[in-house]
């Protein structure tokens, strides 16, 4: 017993604390020297010294000699030593940034601002949300430095009121895009995996996602409620999760085809998946401007866009139908197309980019991919047709690819597409009457 304590205190203490291998040593001296005892009780007080030696190294720290240093901690005071202070010298500092004078003028200029500024009080008639999936507090610090420094600011920080918010599932700490959703846009928390969907249902449950009980309503449907037109526009499917919880009920976010309805056991004749709602349903079939990727979802296993195959077994090409419903509609096939639209026609519009979602920016400038709009351009475009609406509009706009970046552990694109979506919210607050 004694050996085997022993040993898993070698490999936790090697593993956790290097600093103590002259510890490690210790103990090896004297695994070694017991052996030769055959004394039951030197044997449990031994394994007992090994056990009372991780409990102190783990809640104590008294074995450890080194301790973190505030210099350590804190590397850009630690002097020449620092590569980072190096780095930084006073030819790379804004020299009235050294004043103190600078810091209080400009706390003086900020407070006045604030209290001078006349709030407005006119009812809103175009609201425009975006959704930066995946951009936390350290996310956007992070882009600060990338964009120019820890001084710079992203867009929407300079925007006059500022808050945070909760967010997590009715059964999970950590919210998904798709409990997320139906809470921002529905006003509503539900379990996670979910959109559209109170609390009561089950997920990737048949029953559930087609009790219309269950079921909660979208800001979509209220501003469609009072005469307003709704558009989208994603850098990710456009049946994911987050655009999905403006037109979408259903207890599974996976559901974007019929396909994925089926291998969940689920009729897909009783429940309709989420691409087939944006296309037929109450909400999303009146949509007047849909940009995004995802045109997979779209179309039957049969059949190609954008060089993929369909992802849908039931023969359907959703594209087709939605063009389909109204002369007046539009899907257009590439960037060109888009960026040359005549907004004084009353068309709406419907063109998904990529069989997926989108590239990323980064790789369609490696890559030069011409066909692929920006953000910005997409938002732009969205807003101009939207514009034209004489009673308003709700438009959601999501730089959704952040949070793709992020979960493949590729930091370099996940600020380059959160520097891309504070673009697209600059060039939007800039054309817009924010009166309105």
């Amino acid at each position: 017993m004694f050996s085997h304590v022993c040993n898993l205190t070698r490999i936790f203490l090697i593993s956790r604390y290097l600093q103590v291998h002259l510890i490690v040593i210790f103990i090896q001296i004297v695994s070694v020297v017991i052996k030769s005892v055959k004394s039951e009780n030197m044997d449990k007080f031994l394994s007992f010294f090994c056990v009372f030696l991780i409990f102190h190294i783990i809640f104590c720290d008294a074995a450890v000699p080194y301790r973190i240093s505030d210099i350590d901690m804190h590397p850009h005071i630690n002097g020449e030593k620092s590569l980072t202070a190096k780095a930084i010298t006073t030819s790379s500092i804004n020299t009235d940034e050294l004043t103190k004078e600078y810091w209080l003028e400009n706390a003086i200029k900020l407070v006045t601002e604030k209290v001078n500024a006349i709030p407005n009080t006119n009812k809103a008639k175009k609201v425009i949300l975006f959704v930066g999936d995946g951009m936390g507090l350290t996310t956007t610090a992070a882009a600060r430095v990338v964009l120019g420094g820890e001084e710079s600011s992203l867009s929407f920080e300079n925007f006059p009121h500022t808050a945070s918010s909760k967010t997590y599932c009715l059964d999970k700490g950590v919210a998904d895009s798709a409990c997320s959703a139906t809470s921002f846009l529905h006003g509503v928390k539900t379990n996670n995996g979910m959109i559209g969907l109170n609390g009561f249902a089950r997920r990737s449950n048949c029953e559930d996602s087609n009790n219309t009980r269950l079921y909660t309503d979208s800001i979509a449907k209220w501003a469609q409620d009072k005469g307003m037109a709704i558009g989208v526009v994603t850098t990710t499917r456009i049946t994911h999760a987050t655009p999905a919880g403006l037109y979408a009920n259903t207890a599974e976010r996976n559901w974007e085809t019929n396909a994925e309805v089926i291998a969940s056991s689920c009729d897909d004749y009783q429940i309709d998946d989420i691409a087939e709602q944006l296309v037929t349903g109450e909400i999303g079939s009146k949509f007047k401007v849909i940009l995004g990727g995802g045109s997979r979802n779209f179309i039957n296993n049969n059949e190609t866009e954008h060089e993929s195959k369909g992802m849908r077994s039931d023969g359907r090409n959703l594209i087709n139908e939605w063009i389909s419903k109204k002369s007046s509609r539009r899907f257009i096939r590439t960037r060109a197309e888009l960026m040359d639209l005549n907004v004084d026609d009353e068309e709406d519009i419907f063109r998904l980019f990529s069989s997926d979602h989108l590239p990323y920016h980064l790789d369609v400038e490696d890559k030069k991919l011409v066909e692929v709009p920006s953000l910005e351009e997409m938002t732009m475009k969205a807003i101009q047709i939207l514009d034209k609406v004489q009673n308003g509009y709700f438009l959601m706009v999501e730089g959704g690819r952040i949070d793709h970046s992020h979960h493949n552990g590729e930091a370099k694109y996940a600020l380059d597409e959160t520097i891309e979506f504070s673009k697209a919210i600059q060039s939007a607050v800039e054309s817009v009457d924010l009166r309105d």
